[in-house]
């Protein structure tokens, strides 16, 4: 029995830790099953896992900063190789905005999508990806049409 204890003392301290947390008000997938949001404010994320939004947006609380938020139905996987972590869109769409120090390298399908810290981004599953202006930043001006 101690033996036991041990072995899973042990095991424990080399599982993975969350990267991010999940919430939605409906009910959502992680790691394909079904999470009843009832009672409970936002589930942990672990490399490896999946996120599919139900029918209505999900937000995704990175470790770092990072706001994720994924539109109804949309899905996503969350990947970590040695310290690379990646978030990469496989269906639906989802706006983000990385935190000042965030390394986190997002992707619509096999795209990387190039993104500014501090900048909302949305991406579509098949590349499309598009950036806004900060917050407080006005556009600039568009060209003179004279030249006087």
């Amino acid at each position: 029995m101690r033996r036991l204890v041990l072995l899973l003392i042990a095991g424990s301290a080399f599982a993975a830790a969350p990267v991010a947390s999940v919430q939605s008000p409906s009910n959502f997938q992680l790691r394909d099953a079904t999470v009843n949001t009832a009672g409970v404010s936002s589930w942990p994320v672990m490399p490896g896992d999946t996120v599919t939004a139900g029918n209505t947006a999900a937000t995704m609380r990175f470790i770092d900063g990072t706001v994720v938020t994924l539109a109804p139905n949309s899905r996503v996987k969350v990947q970590e190789k040695k310290d690379d972590l990646t978030l990469q869109l496989l269906s639906g769409s989802m706006a983000f905005v990385l935190a000042q120090s965030s390394a986190l390298r997002v992707y619509s399908g096999d795209t990387l999508v190039q993104a500014q810290a501090g900048v909302t981004t949305t991406a579509t599953a098949g590349g499309s990806a598009q950036a806004a202006l900060p917050v407080g930043h006005a556009p600039p001006a568009p060209p003179s049409l004279s030249r006087y």
